[in-house]
């Protein structure tokens, strides 16, 4: 088990606070960059060798490898389909950015977790300034229509109140695990009332797992392969059970009639509610079997075929909602992690969201005893990030980071305790 982490002086909380804040804020630079990300670019000379000494760490190489991988991928795919430069542009540093963000972080981390619990609790501050001020827009480049960010009062209430949460709960979880397990839930209810289905769904099947992580003695002796198969069972259990509990609540008007009439649309799909719901995710799968390996470009327009191609290729009825909602961006649909960076650059973009769902996996059952303190926000993030990974797109990469970097701090403690496991047993 972690020794008890020192308490951050309190500039220093202040200053990581800030940054928490500065990576949900954005400026225009030939994209939207946050002020985060502004920063690291400002600072990068003072940064580069440290960034370069990370991303060689045991532990952390792969990712670094499958990051560089992406990116080649990226360049390829943009040369192949002649990618216009400022959307190739944009692609490229849309990739670069959220590996070189993690692992600016991750040094950070790694030595004082209590920065990341710092980090977090600034989080809700960029929802409230961002009502004003550094919130992207929209913007249209070569007729293409990209960064939508017209979210609605539902949708920022439920994001603002998921990064309340997370920030209570990395805050919360060394003293009381049980309060933070109940903090889970109530956002996840709170989430399904206000129409948010994958996010009250992912909060309340974290809710539900919480339980496998608490107790000191499982800190002290790790996971066993038991707890660990009812972690799963819990978890797909607990997925089953929220699905038909939010349709029984809106099929019979609970949460109203938007919600009522969206999940008798979606459910009256053939397919069913996943295709009625994510049709995207078989547009996207549809688009990206067309040209597996090299994509088809960073930001790749929707002529309109799309959908139909997906239609007739998995013979189901999807439907274009792209013409009823003019905020939705003009792009091939996706709505996938893992579907989107493969549509736009190949393989590569697929390959590396599948292995950070393996690093999930390998990693989360580590957090007990290798992060005890930040525990509670990696398990609450898990979920999410299988749901995005899946059905959801790449988040802003300051939210990436703050479920990846853990993750990585994890990996590299693991192999760095079998380093000292494995000197001691030989000296």
């Amino acid at each position: 088990m972690s020794p008890q982490q020192p308490k951050l002086p309190a500039g220093q909380w202040c200053w990581w606070v800030g940054l928490g804040a500065a990576g949900g804020l954005f400026v225009r630079i030939i994209g939207y960059l946050s002020l985060l990300e502004a920063w690291l670019l400002l600072t990068l000379p003072l940064r580069l060798r440290e960034v370069v000494t990370t991303g060689c760490l045991p532990g952390v190489r792969s990712f670094t490898l499958l990051w560089i991988g992406w990116m080649v991928g990226a360049v390829v795919a943009d040369v192949a389909n002649a990618t216009p430069l400022p959307l190739a542009a944009r692609g490229f540093s849309r990739v670069f950015f959220l590996g070189f963000v993690c692992l600016a972080l991750l040094p950070r981390w790694l030595a004082m977790p209590r920065r990341l619990e710092a980090f977090v609790a600034g989080t809700p501050i960029a929802h409230v300034v961002g009502l004003k001020y550094f919130r992207p827009g929209t913007s249209t480049i070569d007729g293409v229509a990209i960064d939508a960010a017209n979210l609605g009062w539902a949708n920022w209430t439920n994001y603002f109140v998921l990064s309340l949460v997370m920030a209570a709960i990395a805050r919360l979880w060394r003293w009381s695990p049980c309060a933070c397990a109940a903090l889970a839930a109530s956002a996840g209810g709170i989430n399904l009332v206000m129409g948010s289905r994958s996010a009250g769904a992912t909060q309340l099947v974290a809710a539900a797992v919480m339980p496998f992580f608490m107790g000191r003695r499982l800190a002290e002796r790790g996971f066993s392969g038991g707890r660990f198969t009812a972690i799963v069972v819990t978890f797909v259990v607990g997925a089953i059970a929220i699905a038909m509990l939010y349709g029984t609540l809106a099929a019979g008007g609970t949460l109203g009639d938007k919600a009522r009439e969206k999940y008798d649309r979606q459910r009256a799909a053939k397919g069913g509610l996943l295709v009625g719901g994510r049709a995207e995710f078989f547009v996207g799968l549809s688009t990206a079997l067309d040209r597996p390996l090299l994509g088809h470009g960073s930001w790749p327009a929707d002529t309109g075929e799309a959908i139909e191609r997906a239609a007739r290729r998995f013979g189901l009825e999807i439907e274009d909602t792209s013409a009823r909602d003019p905020h939705v961006p003009a792009i091939i649909p996706t709505h996938s992690a893992v579907v989107g960076a493969w549509v736009e650059h190949g393989i590569m973009g697929a390959i590396f969201w599948l292995a950070m769902l393996w690093l999930l996996i390998r990693n989360t059952p580590r957090a007990v005893h290798l992060l005890p303190e930040s525990t509670g926000l990696v398990v609450f993030s898990a979920p999410a990030l299988v749901w995005t990974i899946f059905f959801s797109p790449i988040p802003p990469r300051a939210a990436s980071a703050i479920v990846l970097v853990p993750l990585l701090v994890i990996q590299v403690r693991h192999l760095q305790s079998r380093a000292r496991s494995g000197m001691a047993a030989t000296s």
